[in-house]
């Protein structure tokens, strides 16, 4: 740790792991403490034994250390150790019992570093290992340096405080007081300093990089970080945020500042600040409709050069959405190009949304399962598309009302056009089958055992007024029934009304349905039959 000067611009960091914080700084200077021990940075030697380890055990050392045009440390010289090295063959050991500086430890350690100039000498004052007052001259020690003249030709230097650790130690800490009192001159030391001015660069150039104006510059102080306020990516934090330059030669109609690099200034490399400024352009909005290219008018897009299409004039006017259909606008995520002699085509995709036309049959029993097969359909469709429903089938017996989802009745089948909605919704219809009303007349006859002729039950003759519940009727030859109504496929059970009170009783026949032996004792009723 400690003080170090280098022909560098201020804010340039040096090395670590061994390089005393100035390894990487081409021509450096410094005066500090170096706590440890690395042989292959050129580290001083002390004694005959070169053993690694045991020369660790003489640190730390105080002292100049330098580094050459390159950066790299050179050998160091005529430190001296701030430890004593009680380290006995390969036992290796140290001890820092008399050689701790006054301070070092508490409030902190003077050290002292002056110049002068018509010598051009640096002379560095410490208290010597061991010391107990910082006040007393007679326990410092001195040590010179001459600068050289390759290092005086470079005209300015950097100062900085210098602290590196390899991680094994306590903090440390390293300050300049500006003005403090030399124990060993009685004199008071001040410091200061100025910052070196030098040249920055501008240049104007459009988006493409071609140069609008010439180059103009400006001073500013070394190390100080400078941009273009409101541009410049770091404005905000730079020491000096500028205001754009203006010019009459550039119109701002036409030109627009986009960008700014920031600036932290050099004294020994060239400064260059850029101002881009961008261009008017334009681009043309196509539409694409179900893949029908220009299906609608085409839209013009106007903005600055390398700059958001969403920040352009004309972009709210676009086509944003549609009933019915989807937009895939995702090449207005781009940006205009910087070539004023072209027009940039952007494509926008309109697409119908897909849906689906459902019908569905009710009323029918299973056994019309053909009729229900054909009405019963899924049909892919797309908004403005047209679709047929299947055909509506009259059922005898039946009445048929088609309807739509909100109840309204379908009177045309063909060429239906599908309206605006979202992809994947479902159109239903429903072809609705209302059985009609239905009857059969149960009649109840006997075979004469006098002549064996069939004839029917003489009700009035044995008082029936019903049979099984049933009110009885009489046809036009006088023939008692009853009628048992319902609506189309009713289906009736003979068995159940089989008993006949009065002195007769089934015999277990099959009966006879419509003028054919049954082959069940179920009757169904039969549209637009007369079921007997």
């Amino acid at each position: 740790m400690g003080l170090f000067l280098s022909p560098t611009d201020p804010g340039t960091i040096g090395g670590t792991n061994g390089d005393l914080g100035i390894g990487g700084l081409p021509d450096a200077i410094a005066f500090g403490i170096d706590f440890f021990y690395n042989s292959n940075k050129g580290d001083q030697t002390f004694g005959t034994n070169t053993n690694e380890t045991y020369q660790k055990n003489g640190y730390p050392v105080a002292g100049f250390r330098t580094t050459d045009a390159d950066g790299n440390l050179t050998n160091g010289t005529g430190g001296v150790q701030y430890t004593q090295n009680t380290s006995k063959g390969t036992s290796y050991s140290s001890t820092t019992q008399n050689s701790v500086p006054a301070g070092i430890l508490t409030t902190g350690m003077p050290y002292f570093l002056s110049y002068d100039a018509t010598t051009h000498v640096l002379t560095a004052s410490m208290p010597k290992p061991g010391s107990t007052n910082v006040n007393d001259k007679s326990q410092y020690l001195t040590w010179t340096y001459t600068l050289p003249q390759e290092l005086l030709k470079k005209g300015v230097l950097s100062l900085g405080l210098l602290g590196v650790t390899g991680g094994n130690g306590a903090v440390m800490e390293a300050s300049i007081d500006v003005t403090q009192r030399n124990p060993l001159t009685g004199k008071d030391m001040h410091f200061s300093g100025t910052l070196v001015p030098n040249s920055v660069t501008i240049k104007y150039q459009d988006a493409s990089g071609k140069t609008l104006l010439p180059d103009t510059s400006i001073k500013a102080n070394v190390g100080d970080k400078i941009g273009i306020a409101y541009v410049s990516p770091n404005y905000q934090i730079d020491d000096y945020a500028y205001q754009a330059p203006s010019s009459s030669a550039i119109d701002s109609t036409k030109y627009k500042l986009i960008s700014a690099n920031d600036v932290t200034v050099s004294g020994s490399k060239a400064n260059v600040m850029t101002l881009v400024y961008a261009t008017r352009q334009t681009a043309t909005v196509h539409y694409m409709v179900n893949g029908v290219a220009d299906a609608l008018p085409t839209q013009k897009l106007s903005g600055w050069a390398t700059e958001a299409y969403s920040t352009a004039d004309g972009y709210s006017d676009l086509i944003w959405a549609k009933a019915g259909y989807s937009i895939n606008a995702g090449y207005l995520n781009g940006t205009f190009d910087s070539n004023d002699a072209t027009d940039q085509t952007i494509w926008i995709y309109i697409t119908a949304n897909k849906q689906t036309v459902k019908t569905t049959v009710t009323g029918l029993p299973a056994s019309y399962a053909t009729q229900i097969a054909s009405e019963t359909k899924t049909i892919e469709t797309a908004t403005d598309s047209t679709y047929d429903l299947p055909a509506a089938i009259e059922v005898p017996g039946y009445k048929l009302v088609v309807t739509d989802a909100a109840g309204n009745v379908v009177k045309n089948y063909t060429d239906i056009m599908t309206p605006a909605g979202n992809a994947g919704d479902v159109i239903n219809y429903t072809y609705a089958y209302t059985a009609l009303p239905d009857s059969i007349k149960v009649y109840y006859t006997y075979t004469d055992p006098n002549t064996g002729l069939v004839k029917p039950i003489d009700t009035k003759l044995i008082g029936l007024r019903q049979i099984n519940g049933h009110d009885i009727n009489y046809d036009a030859n006088g023939a008692p029934y009853i009628l048992m109504t319902g609506v189309t496929d009713d289906k009736v059970d003979l068995t159940k009304l089989e008993n006949v009170t009065g002195g007769f009783s089934w015999d277990g026949k099959a009966p006879v349905v419509n003028g054919k032996a049954a082959t069940s004792t179920t009757a169904v009723m039969n549209a637009d039959v007369d079921d007997v």
